[in-house]
């Protein structure tokens, strides 16, 4: 029996004849070996992390009227000048971009409610691109709410002529906000092109 010592007996038995004998049964002591068994806890299913959101870019200081966010090196030198206007409203930044070139030659903030002059503009023809908006943001050079970006359709030509008595140069100057009787006309353009230059 399960947990018990074996019974042994010795029963002689004669031919014919029946013997009968008892047995008592002993608790047995032998003692079972334990084995000491290391669990792991179960594993806790995986919950799926939400996809990552793009960091929601603040508000840098805002600017100086007429500050140059950025100029190339070459940009400098010449007679010409761009004068800048914006009436009321949003904040701009105005970037002055060579035809043919990939970046723009120099970019200016314009504050609400403003004039500012770039000067120095070496010959050459110019595009005018320009955007609006609120918030800037310093590291992409760009507005974080309310961004409408524009250029000029037509392109600005800077040139320098010798006259008896001195020198004949260009001074453009531009007005943002829609103007009555204005003789310049904008169209709408990309946020990713504008950041391009």
């Amino acid at each position: 029996m399960t947990g018990y010592d074996d019974a042994n007996t010795q029963v002689e038995v004669v031919a014919g004849s029946t013997s009968s004998f008892s047995a008592t049964l002993v608790k047995s002591k032998t003692v079972a070996a334990v084995v000491p068994s290391v669990s792991k806890p179960a594993a806790k299913p995986a919950i799926p992390r939400p996809p990552a959101q793009p960091a929601t870019p603040k508000a840098s200081p805002r600017p100086a009227n007429g500050a140059i966010l950025k100029r190339l090196s070459a940009f400098r030198g010449g007679l010409g000048t761009l004068s800048i206007h914006i009436d009321s409203g949003p904040d701009a930044i105005v970037k002055v971009v060579k035809n043919g070139s990939s970046q723009a030659s120099v970019t200016v903030y314009l504050r609400s409610n403003s004039t500012t002059k770039v000067s120095g503009i070496p010959d050459g023809v110019y595009r005018i691109l320009f955007a609006t908006g609120r918030g800037y943001e310093a590291v992409h050079k760009t507005f974080i709410s309310d961004l409408s970006c524009s250029q000029f359709d037509d392109t600005f030509e800077y040139t320098t002529a010798a006259e008896p008595g001195g020198q004949r140069y260009r001074k453009w100057s531009i007005t943002l906000s829609q103007v009555l009787n204005g003789n310049a006309s904008s169209s709408d353009m990309p946020a990713d092109s504008f950041s391009e230059y």
